[in-house]
């Protein structure tokens, strides 16, 4: 074992840890949570005010009982949609001000109300299922995007340790070519003490030196590609280069882990991928089918409406209504719906082609 050596393991751990690649795709994967997040925003309260001023004139018209008219009007409302059932729920106030010019009389009138309104799709939508489909779809991508960056981690992953274990060859290669160059350099000194001594030729001297030369060639070559490797993966890991030394028998057997290749095949994240993408396809075509449904929906609701010349008074001063009824509509023709319900259906067949 080399002092100070580092291991394969601890590469790996090193590298995941602090390489920018691998917070990339952790960023990333937040960056999906909140897409999917933000796909369920349609269920949140929405706020709306308005405000408005109208003048009418009536000291031409018989009809009309006033000179002058001036109305400020001031809405307030808060909804909701529920993904559960596809309702809406709304509340609002409305407050108008009237002022009335009759002759030199002048006159106030205060007007506030107040509504609950709930309406509810029996049909098209029922249940919220056309409302849910951006946050289905959303949990779907975000389920494959998981397996996307979880591909890429490893396949990034294992291209670097397939640096790492280059870089093993690589101590190997130049610690044999170190020898190797040892080794000639010894035949190279006996080559010329037999030459000085007449035991050979000139010819056997060159070649001995050719020997030397292309060894002490290898060997420089090998320390290069040593330090290339040596300051690439230092690099990654933020280790100094000259400790980038390895721990890795490369002559050591390894067990080889036996694959079922049919369950490997029907696991494969290719083919998961697929999967995912069918299943988008699947409940878009859902949701396209539903579309061509009835629209039917029930509306409920209750108000109550106060008057008088003081603000206060007309909180207080109320009558009461309240209305039940059922809004239907059915879309004839819908030729962008049966579009996309044949373009659905091509894909999937794509897919399971």
């Amino acid at each position: 074992m080399k002092v100070g050596a580092i291991t394969i393991e601890e590469f790996s751990s090193e590298l995941m840890k602090s390489h920018p690649y691998f917070l990339q795709q952790t960023l990333s994967e937040k960056v999906s949570i909140i897409d999917q997040k933000d796909a369920l925003l349609y269920s949140d309260w929405t706020i709306q005010a308005a405000a408005s001023e109208a003048y009418a004139s009536g000291e031409d018209q018989s009809s009309k009982l006033y000179d002058d008219r001036y109305i400020t009007g001031y809405e307030v409302s808060a909804a909701k949609k529920y993904p559960d059932t596809g309702g809406s729920l709304t509340l609002g106030h409305s407050w108008n001000i009237t002022d009335t010019d009759v002759g030199s009389v002048n006159t106030n009138l205060n007007s506030n109300s107040f509504s609950l309104d709930y309406t509810r799709p029996l049909r098209q939508n029922k249940g919220g299922l056309n409302d849910r489909l951006a946050a289905d779809i959303a949990t779907i991508d975000s389920q494959s995007k998981q397996i996307s960056l979880q591909e890429q981690s490893e396949n990034y992953l294992a291209s670097k340790l397939k640096k790492f274990i280059d870089l093993a060859h690589a101590h190997e290669k130049e610690k044999l070519y170190r020898d190797q160059l040892e080794l000639s350099k010894e035949q190279l000194s006996l080559a010329e003490k037999k030459f000085n001594q007449s035991l050979i030729e000139k010819t056997a001297l060159l070649q001995e030196q050719d020997s030397y030369t292309r060894a002490d060639q290898q060997w420089l070559q090998s320390r290069l590609d040593l330090a290339n490797l040596q300051q690439e993966l230092s690099a990654l890991i933020g280790m100094s280069k000259n400790n980038m030394t390895v721990e890795l028998d490369l002559f050591e057997r390894q067990v080889i882990t036996q694959i079922d290749a049919a369950n490997f095949v029907t696991k494969s994240r290719i083919l998961q991928q697929l999967d995912f993408d069918k299943l988008k396809l699947k409940r878009q075509l859902v949701t396209y089918k539903d579309k061509n449904k009835a629209n039917v929906n029930l509306t409920m609701g209750i108000a109550s409406q106060g008057e008088h010349d003081k603000f206060f008074k007309s909180l207080s001063n109320r009558d009461y209504s309240w209305n039940v009824g059922v809004n239907v509509s059915y879309p004839i023709n819908p030729v962008k719906e049966s579009l996309d319900i044949q373009r659905a259906e091509i894909n999937i067949a794509q897919i399971d082609a």
